[in-house]
């Protein structure tokens, strides 16, 4: 019986440690504060940071401003 073996230009290892995983940030601030002291570049260079030394490849990043919850739905 005749032996088929697949020959790759690469090894395995080799490939998956080409491959990166791809991550998408939220930055978000939710008190006058944080607005006022524009915390989302803080962040931002935090998140960045992170996903640099895991390997991680940034692909989309998000921003909001928001209202915390407990001023939304204060109990009567």
């Amino acid at each position: 019986m005749d032996e088929t073996r697949l020959i790759f230009p690469f090894s395995l290892k080799e490939r998956e440690i080409e491959m990166k995983k791809r991550v998408y940030t939220l930055y978000r601030v939710s008190t006058k504060g944080q607005v006022e002291k524009d915390d989302i570049p803080m962040q931002k260079e935090a998140c960045r940071n992170f996903a640099e030394s895991q390997g991680w490849e940034t692909v989309k990043e998000f921003s909001e401003k928001a209202f915390p919850a407990s001023k939304i739905c204060q109990r009567a």
